[in-house]
């Protein structure tokens, strides 16, 4: 009985999650459903790694671009180029990051054309570990794209959901 009882409270808590998750869908993975959310937006603002790897396998291209934002600014060079490409330049990215990007994005597609940027300015003793909340957010957004239903389950997602749904206050206008 004491694990029916579990079982069903366990239930009970995981599927309002998975379907608020899954109708909303912060990160487009299954695209099924478009209420005219701003999505992008404000799942950007929360995981903005997650952002960049969902928008790559909704559209994977075979050129990407690996680096920080400083990275991120070669896309003109792209643009004027003709050449289709996937941004994967992370702000306040490291080179831990280009290179874990790189084999997870090689797992899944064939890649043609790799642009590492490398900022010779962030190789210090403090900055990996100033940066170690980012390279977690990248190892959840590997871990949610590789596990749908780490995804659907999971607190965070839920937390963006909801700011989709029920935006916070703005704090404009305050005293």
């Amino acid at each position: 009985l004491y694990t029916l009882i579990c079982i069903a409270a366990l239930v009970l808590l995981a599927v309002p999650k998975m379907t608020i998750n899954y109708l909303v869908d912060p990160y487009n993975f299954n695209r099924h459903f478009d209420f005219g959310l701003k999505k992008s937006d404000v799942a950007y603002q929360k995981n903005y790694k997650l952002s960049q790897l969902a928008s790559f396998v909704n559209s994977p291209t075979p050129q990407i671009i690996l680096g920080d934002s400083r990275s991120a600014a070669l896309r003109n060079a792209f643009d004027k180029s003709g050449l289709k490409y996937a941004n994967l330049a992370y702000s306040g990215g490291t080179l831990r990051d280009e290179i874990d990007t790189f084999w997870w994005i090689v797992k899944r597609e064939k890649i043609d054309t790799v642009v590492f940027g490398v900022p010779f300015c962030v190789y210090s003793d403090g900055y990996e570990q100033y940066n170690s909340t980012q390279a977690y957010l990248l190892r959840l957004a590997m871990q949610y794209i590789d596990s749908p239903l780490d995804y659907y389950l999971s607190r965070f997602v839920l937390s963006v959901s909801l700011d989709l749904v029920m935006p916070p206050p703005s704090n404009s206008g305050a005293d």
